[in-house]
């Protein structure tokens, strides 16, 4: 068994293979001496290897090759690149015989997956097997969506989870920025986003902010690990921070437990700071997209949402950006080019989901109130049910993000161990999805999914979600991302038809990894077999 995560589209063991040494050489023409940069930083971390960078062939040789018939023939890759490379940049073969290991790919950035696939294959030890490799990913886009406003973390986290989305080949990090409980990066001219925005998070937690400087750094950190870095600005709902920060700009509530915002539309300041935000957003990210939200428009009306999402996203495609955004803004001006991220996939059981809201849990509010959030929700989540076929007919791309498959927030259904216990009550949340099984997290196809609910939608890509109301720290963090965003990271990359039988002692190979990095994830006994 191979132990890699996610599994190549083609792979074959030879025989004998090669044991890679401290004080060998990673050899590559001068130019392209940044793309090994990472790969020698991290068999170092992981393993202890020290490696060197040469010009020339060596133990491990890379090479652009711009006429290979076997690359040629691996399957398309489906959907939008979040960046400008090509649909098949990604492409690499790899080998791995008696006189070392040869990566070979058109792009820049075939090379780094192939290097990829070869950190996975030293978890076993440095003995790497002998064994031929093509390998392409199944989706374009294929991403993590990291809420860092309900709990903000340092930049220093930040990279360490742009490091775990390299280890499974993702290439989007999505950074929600915006929300109702605080703002996190610094904008010019408006101080007081920071200044007063940021100084909160969910609860009683510790706000903070990215300076300009961070996220210049993050963005860059994750450009030589060819992931781009795609901001959300999240509009018009969920704008409590803004109005906190400019009280001029807005209105909000609670409206039996439902934070409500409303921004004054008609202030000119108003739409000078959005546009400021996009302009700036749009010169720090190099990336083709920028996100506008458009989630959960609590208190709104249609007419409201619509025009107002439909004013920003003219904006962004000014600044010569194409827009994302919740699957709700389809219901605005998202065409060609954009991409809704489809996530309501509850519909059909609203009703049960939020009659749960008025059994008595919350002696702080009466059971009218409850009752009355329950009613909202069911009625602004209705409406839902016609977004995908919206975007389909306006010419949108989906992004696949569903509850049900990839939001990494969802409690987990395993029974843990007892010393885990405690994080497994605690994270996720509980009042609003139903647990998953890591078995039933990675079972699922995301084209045959999408089609069932939106048939002819054009699939962008895949993303994972992870909201941070439960989350406290980043041992919690890394508890609700292992090992399910590893199963998602699969269903984006790998050809459709891999099995949960096939893939489990793949999963269980990758504890070793993670140990010597020292993460914490949810290891149930079921998981290991003991």
């Amino acid at each position: 068994m191979l132990p890699l995560i996610p599994a190549p589209t083609a792979a074959a063991e030879t025989g004998p293979g090669f044991t890679l040494e401290t004080g060998m050489a990673v050899g590559v023409e001068s130019a392209l001496a940044g793309v090994v940069r990472p790969f020698v930083e991290a068999v170092a971390g992981d393993h202890g290897l020290q490696l060197e960078v040469v010009d020339g062939p060596a133990a491990i040789t890379l090479e652009l090759v711009t006429d290979d018939e076997e690359l040629a023939a691996l399957p398309a890759t489906e959907g939008v690149r979040a960046d400008d490379h090509a649909a098949d940049s990604e492409h690499y073969g790899l080998t791995i015989t008696t006189e070392g290991v040869r990566i070979r790919a058109k792009q820049p950035i075939g090379l780094h997956r192939g290097l990829t696939t070869l950190r996975q294959l030293l978890i076993n030890g440095p003995g790497l097997p002998g064994v031929r490799i093509l390998d392409a990913p199944r989706y374009a886009w294929r991403g993590l969506n990291f809420d860092v406003v309900r709990t903000f973390f340092s930049p220093e986290i930040v990279r360490r989870v742009i490091d775990l989305l390299d280890t499974y080949k993702l290439n989007v990090l999505h950074l929600h920025l915006t929300d109702d409980q605080g703002w996190r990066l610094e904008i010019d001219g408006w101080p007081e986003l920071t200044g007063i925005g940021a100084q909160g998070a969910y609860g009683d937690r510790p706000g903070g902010h990215f300076t300009i400087e961070d996220y210049n750094d993050l963005v860059a950190y994750a450009a030589e690990r060819f992931i781009t870095v795609v901001p959300e600005f999240d509009l018009p709902g969920h704008s409590t921070a803004l109005i906190n920060s400019y009280p001029e700009f807005g209105k909000t509530e609670d409206a039996g437990g439902i934070p409500m915002s409303k921004l004054d539309a008609d202030n000119p300041r108003l739409w000078e700071l959005i546009t400021d935000v996009l302009g700036q957003y749009a010169a720090l990210s190099p990336g083709r997209f920028l996100h506008l939200g458009g989630d959960e428009g609590f208190g709104l009306t249609d007419e409201f949402h619509r025009d107002f999402l439909d004013r920003a996203i003219g904006i962004v495609h000014s600044l010569g950006k194409q827009v994302i955004g919740w699957q709700e803004a389809a219901r605005a001006g998202l065409g060609e080019g954009d991409i809704a991220q489809y996530w309501i996939d509850f519909t059909d059981r609203l009703d049960q989901m939020f009659a749960a809201l008025s059994d008595g849990s919350d002696p702080a509010r009466s059971d009218l109130a409850l009752e009355e959030r329950g009613r909202q929700l069911v009625e602004l989540f209705r409406k839902a049910d016609d977004d995908l076929g919206l975007a389909v007919r306006n010419g949108a791309g989906i992004l696949f993000s569903p509850v049900s498959y990839c939001y990494l927030d969802r409690p987990y259904a395993d029974e843990p161990d007892e010393d885990q216990r405690e994080q497994w009550q605690r994270l996720g949340l509980r009042q609003a999805y139903g647990q998953i099984s890591i078995e039933d997290a990675y079972d699922f196809d995301p084209g045959q999914a999408l089609q069932e609910v939106a048939e002819g939608a054009v699939i962008s890509g895949v993303e994972a979600t992870i909201w941070c109301e439960t989350i406290t720290d980043e041992s919690d963090l890394q508890f609700l991302l292992l090992p399910r965003l590893a199963g998602i990271a699969e269903r984006a990359w790998s050809p459709a038809g891999r099995t949960w039988d096939e893939y489990r002692p793949r999963l269980v190979a990758q504890r070793s990894l993670w140990t010597g990095r020292g993460y914490t994830w949810f290891d149930p006994p079921a998981l290991a077999g003991s």
